[in-house]
């Protein structure tokens, strides 16, 4: 049986790594602070499920890290970043998104993310849905 995966987004890898000014993410009904984002990431891994960091989310945290000029915050990230790279667990290394950006993929993403756009869908997130 295959290991569960499961793709973290930008938002919630701010609020885990505590970035300045990116400390919640969620709707008023449904808001995610460190804490839950915190034991949510700690009962997947106890679960023995395999995380995702997707290259767009670790494209807009390490703009988002830069942003508040945290070299402390940066070298954490660093860190999460090589442990996926290497698959280090609960972490699994991508390699599918490597397909995200080749011609054809880019080209579908053109014609797709126009419409996406006008739902208030970032690029980043539509190459991770």
């Amino acid at each position: 049986m295959a290991r569960k995966i499961v793709v973290i987004d930008t938002s919630m890898l701010c609020v885990w790594l505590k970035v300045p000014g990116k400390d919640t993410c969620g709707t008023n009904d449904d808001r995610w602070d460190f804490p839950r984002v915190d034991a949510c990431l700690q009962d997947h891994e106890s679960a023995d499920v395999q995380l995702v960091m997707p290259l767009a989310a670790v494209i807009e945290v390490g703009n988002h890290i830069a942003g508040t000029k945290r070299y402390d915050l940066a070298r954490d990230f660093a860190g999460h970043l090589r442990n996926a790279a290497l698959g280090v667990t609960p972490w699994v290394t991508f390699t599918e998104q490597a397909s995200l950006w080749d011609k054809d993929a880019l080209e579908r993403l053109a014609t797709s993310w126009p419409d996406l756009a006008k739902t208030g869908l970032s690029l980043a997130d539509t190459t991770i849905k």
